[in-house]
């Protein structure tokens, strides 16, 4: 591997990458191990070119690349999903491997682009000798208040877990363990399994008074909880005849027919509940 250097800006503090130690790593592995200049590869049968800032590494090298300890095929590509949503990289089809190209690799080798960093710093360090006290303090107390980027697919999670709740409740992404638990909960689930797993426990827990306060994040997104949550799932979707399905994949909740028998299952008991609401009052 040639020797050499990569330069990151330090406004990557605030990006929502920092917030996960193992994909900051991951992503400064990536900037390393992407071609430093262009050159052709042989894939099987073909070559393929292979431009500065791409690599034609498969999910699996990637993995053990990343560690093979915690990541795996399907962490990667989840992963890789995240990097490509938010626009970081850019996926090509290609067969029998992954073509992965580093968007605006430029800005973190070309030596004129570090010149123009170290002159964008300089002005700025001028420009704040000139701004007055008052102001600088300002701004300062900006920047602390400014919320850190979270991962897209967490924050969509956090915002349909919040969208449960009443409006004006006091939920907070920024909560110690939120974002890590429900980031947790993303590496083992899919997105629609873990949106079931609300919906499941926001018809249980929300708007009875002895469940409510069981609809927090630090209690639906534990792992064993999740775990059991899921098997609650999968037994409400498995087919009526008692028999497993031939491939064990078939019945998860991202199934459309399973995602509908599901749904059905919920209105349901919440039909039952409101019944029962009527005729008791509890």
């Amino acid at each position: 591997m040639s020797k050499g250097w990569v330069k990151t800006h330090r406004k990557m503090e605030d990006h929502w990458i920092m917030n996960n130690a193992e994909y900051f790593k991951a992503w400064m592995l990536i900037l390393m191990r992407v071609n430093y200049t262009d050159k052709n590869v042989l894939i099987g049968n073909s070559v393929i070119e292979c431009k500065r800032g791409e690599s034609l590494n498969s999910y699996d090298t990637w993995a053990k690349i990343f560690g093979v300890k915690n990541w795996n095929v399907s962490k990667v590509r989840r992963f890789f999903d995240l990097l490509e949503k938010d626009s970081m990289i850019v996926r090509k089809r290609v067969p029998n491997t992954t073509h992965l190209r580093v968007v605006n690799y430029s800005t973190y080798q070309d030596e004129q682009q570090a010149d123009d960093t170290q002159m964008t710093g300089k002005r700025q360090a001028d420009d704040t000798q000139m701004t007055p006290t008052k102001e600088r303090k300002k701004e300062k107390k900006g920047k602390n208040l400014k919320e850190k980027e979270v991962p897209p697919d967490v924050l969509e999670i956090f915002n349909y877990f919040k969208s449960k709740l009443k409006p004006g409740s006091r939920l907070d992404i920024e909560t110690k363990g939120t974002k890590a638990s429900i980031q947790r909960a993303i590496d083992n689930y899919t997105i629609p399994e873990i949106k079931a797993i609300i919906d499941l426990k926001a018809k249980e827990c929300i708007g009875h008074q002895d469940k409510q306060r069981y609809y927090t994040t630090t209690t639906v997104f534990r792992a064993k909880n999740m775990m059991n949550y899921h098997n609650e799932i999968i037994n409400v979707t498995k087919p009526s005849n008692g028999q497993a399905p031939k491939n064990n994949e078939a019945h998860k909740i991202n199934d459309p027919d399973n995602m509908k028998q599901f749904q059905d299952h919920i209105k349901r008991e919440e039909e039952k509940r409101n019944r029962l609401h009527n005729e008791t009052g509890f």
